[in-house]
């Protein structure tokens, strides 16, 4: 019987995610940045900027999920080769 593992190309999930995780942190330097510029938060509608905020939020569950899955993909490639 085989198991999910065994149909998985780890070394294809692995490079899939931490080319994710490159766009995520990309994405997230971007917003980050813009919610730091003053004039934007003073002259944005309070609703646009706080839709901002919220996209920041996302941005940051979903960069610290790839790395999590990043982790787990790596603990498990490094007991294959074990």
């Amino acid at each position: 019987m085989s198991t999910w593992r065994s149909w998985i190309d780890l070394d294809a999930e692995l490079a899939r995610k931490c080319d994710e995780r490159a766009k995520l942190e990309g994405r997230k330097a971007a917003q980050e940045k813009k919610l730091a510029n003053e004039n934007f938060v003073a002259r944005a509608p309070a609703a646009v900027v706080q839709k901002e905020r919220e996209t920041l939020a996302s941005l940051v569950q979903q960069l610290d999920a790839a790395k999590a899955a990043i982790a787990q993909l790596e603990q498990i490639l490094a007991r294959r080769k074990a």
